[in-house]
């Protein structure tokens, strides 16, 4: 139970075959709640099969195998080998009571609801995803173990990240899934990974990521109270909207507007006459310009437009006809 189908079912096959020192198999597959093999009539609407990590081993090994895992993944674990949380639950043809087999429905609808609403994000910026599970040479402390030790905003006793595994067939990407209740944290961490690891995680982590995003990610800062990166485009955006006021006609506050009694009769040169209204008290600006501002724009003196000329166009006529003049192309 709470398997994701991002997970890399051969790394857990690994991991498991190493923990129970036998050979076991890892499998996404569905969910069975009978033990009868008569095909049952279809229904008009299918519902959409239930699925989970499947485990799978010798049949003479089964049993000693699940109680070496529930060391693990019992109801009774805190810690998991890679960080993961995940309870076994044995399969359904095992249980016999009727009370047991209600309370394994519940579970399966449980299972259902994680598929379904679980929250997931992609990462490339690594240049290679085979290094999750390398440790730091000082700490023994992998990549995944890192990723999944980061803190919940919203729930700061439980990991932002519910998992962490190689894309599906990519050599490059990362997924990552998460509560939904923690997407927009887990959404902002993704994508200034390399900035939030840059400031909080072992600079060993560093080497990983490839160097074109480290190039891209120079001069960029992890802010911890907007909780998001700082970039220079986005410190450029700012600027821009915090500058010429003057020119901000979508502020309804906007004081250089003159309200017109009758908008509808009043013209456009009265309604923004204080825009270009000559900062001196005389009325023939062409007699005495104002003052320029020197904080203003000016038009560039190298630069002279051309003016590009119209063009007549003629119709061909019959030769026994008079040529005459079209209209001009606007």
């Amino acid at each position: 139970m709470y398997s994701t189908r991002f997970q890399d079912s051969e790394r857990m096959a690994f991991l498991l075959s190493a923990l129970v020192k036998e050979k076991v198999g890892v499998k996404w597959k569905t969910i069975r709640t009978n033990d009868r093999f008569c095909k049952e009539p279809a229904p008009i609407t299918p519902p959409e099969p239930v699925s989970a990590m499947h485990i799978e081993a010798a049949a003479n090994k089964v049993f000693a195998i699940r109680n070496t895992l529930s060391k693990w993944y019992s109801t009774s674990s805190k810690s998991f080998p890679d960080g993961t949380k995940m309870r076994l639950v044995p399969p359904f043809q095992s249980i016999t009571v009727f009370s047991h087999k209600a309370k394994y429905s519940a579970l399966v609808a449980r299972q259902a609801s994680i598929s379904s609403r679980i929250g997931s994000a992609l990462c490339y910026e690594f240049a290679a995803n085979l290094i999750l599970d390398r440790p730091a040479p000082d700490t023994q402390q992998t990549l995944r173990s890192y990723l999944l030790s980061i803190p919940s905003k919203l729930f700061p006793t439980t990991p932002m990240f519910h998992t962490v595994d190689k894309a599906f067939r990519s050599s490059t990407g990362l997924t990552f899934s998460f509560h939904p209740e923690n997407a927009t944290h887990a959404h902002a961490i993704v994508a200034g990974l390399l900035c939030y690891m840059r400031e909080y995680a072992n600079p060993w982590f560093m080497r990983f990521f490839a160097e074109q995003y480290k190039a891209q990610h120079e001069t960029s800062k992890w802010n911890p109270e907007s909780f998001e990166v700082d970039t220079a485009e986005g410190t450029e955006l700012t600027s821009m909207l915090e500058m010429d006021n003057k020119w901000n006609l979508a502020d309804p506050d906007f004081s250089q507007v003159e309200k017109a009694p009758n908008p509808e009769m009043a013209p456009a040169s009265a309604v923004y006459k204080s825009l270009y209204q000559d900062s001196d008290s005389d009325s023939v600006s062409t007699v005495r310009p104002s003052v320029s501002d020197t904080n203003s724009v000016q038009p560039s003196i190298t630069f002279t437009p051309t003016a590009t000329p119209s063009f007549l166009s003629f119709t061909v006529t019959p030769l026994d006809s008079v040529s005459r003049l079209s209209d001009v192309d606007a």
